[in-house]
């Protein structure tokens, strides 16, 4: 049965127990992707679930790594209560071993050998070869691009987005292009090529996924924020849609920090048509709606005051556009804040209850860093709640 609340969006992170280490060293972001993308993780027989007033609750050994919001997926129940299998939203963890979620099934205890785990977003993994992966939405709105990531290096991914693929090498329309980065833009994993973890968050819904990583937290601890890249379709601005405004954000060199969606007018973000379909792949940049200037920093951005608002006590937010000249299209999911004074007050996980618009969603902290290995920093906000769209 469907879940009494919105299940589209997919959140992991590193402070999750039994999650994927990333880390500088070969294959570890494919572990990643795959994960988060396709398959799930952490996976659990439960030793009990029952409902009661509209409230399942879910125990078993040890520990899980879902929190409240995320997004787990039920699975072997049989019987009276089999509409608890699917996809659910966890809404209180009142225990290490017990999870609760909404439900409108009836009262009682599940039977079956029933299994829990963090519920992947929905996507395919289409080929697979070495440290190789290709993955694309599997929603039937979306685009179709295709994502290959080449994760043979040890602290930076090759990425390439392609209108479409016929195998693992062979593709057509690819973005960015050959002449605007040789051999693709570039994931930047880690400072260090080393088994020392990196932190990291994706968040995804059907037809889009944010990826951060603190590159550079191996060589220096106090170095913790890190860059958002995007990958697939934002939402689109063009009347009558626009069947060419999936993006890829990347650095174009190892090491830079410079390519996400989070990153104002440097990032590098690109798309594989112009808006009217044709040519080849071209650059884009992200603005926020509201900022003083297309590179001001999230939290750190005096454009509406400090926060908080000494009248209201409100933290404003605002969405980011993809465009170069006015907005193609919006990106979903991610929030800058036009005021200064977050940055100080919010470390990657926290989060924040909205109002405004964003009543009753969840957002989620992360520290963003503008340049390799150095200040300046800001802070942004992914929506954990959802939807997106």
């Amino acid at each position: 049965m469907t879940s009494p609340v919105d299940t589209s969006v997919k959140l992991f992170w590193s402070g999750m127990a039994n999650v994927p280490v990333l880390s500088g060293q070969p294959g570890a972001l494919l572990g990643i992707l795959d994960a988060c993308l396709v398959t799930g993780c952490d996976i659990k027989p439960l030793t009990g679930l029952t409902v009661s007033g509209g409230v399942a609750t879910a125990t078993f050994a040890g520990n899980h790594s879902a929190l409240v919001d995320s997004v787990i997926l039920i699975e072997g129940v049989t019987g009276a209560l089999a509409g608890l299998n699917g996809e659910q939203k966890v809404t209180a963890r009142p225990a290490a071993n017990t999870l609760t979620f909404a439900t409108t099934e009836p009262d009682g205890a599940a039977e079956g050998a029933v299994t829990i785990k963090l519920a992947p977003a929905g996507w395919a993994k289409l080929f697979a070869g070495g440290n190789v992966g290709v993955y694309a939405s599997a929603d039937p709105q979306s685009l179709g691009m295709r994502l290959r990531l080449d994760d043979a290096g040890a602290t930076s991914a090759r990425v390439v987005g392609y209108e479409s693929l016929l195998d693992i090498n062979t593709g057509s329309g690819p973005f960015p292009s050959a002449s605007m980065v040789a051999g693709g833009g570039y994931w930047n994993k880690s400072s260090a090529a080393s088994a020392a973890a990196v932190p990291w968050m994706l968040a995804a819904d059907a037809r889009m996924l944010l990826l951060w990583m603190a590159a550079c937290v191996p060589s220096n601890a106090s170095n913790n924020g890190g860059c958002v890249y995007a990958f697939g379709d934002p939402i689109s601005n063009k009347p009558g849609g626009d069947a060419w405004a999936a993006v890829l954000s990347c650095d174009t060199a190892a090491a830079a920090c410079q390519g996400g969606v989070d990153s104002g007018g440097t990032g590098k973000l690109a798309m594989p048509r112009g808006y009217a379909g044709l040519g080849a792949s071209v650059w884009y940049s992200s603005y926020p709606y509201t900022g003083g200037t297309g590179t001001a920093l999230s939290g750190n951005d005096a454009t509406l005051g400090a926060f908080p608002n000494p009248i209201t006590g409100e933290m404003y937010f605002s969405r980011r556009f993809i465009g170069s000249g006015g907005p193609r299209a919006d990106l979903p999911g991610l929030y800058t804040v036009p005021q200064s004074g977050a940055l100080t007050l919010f470390n990657t996980g926290n989060t924040v209850t909205a109002g405004g618009a964003l009543l009753g969603r969840n957002l989620f902290a992360l520290r963003a860093a503008y340049a390799w290995n150095a200040a300046p920093y800001g802070v942004v906000f992914i929506d954990q709640t959802g939807p997106w769209r």
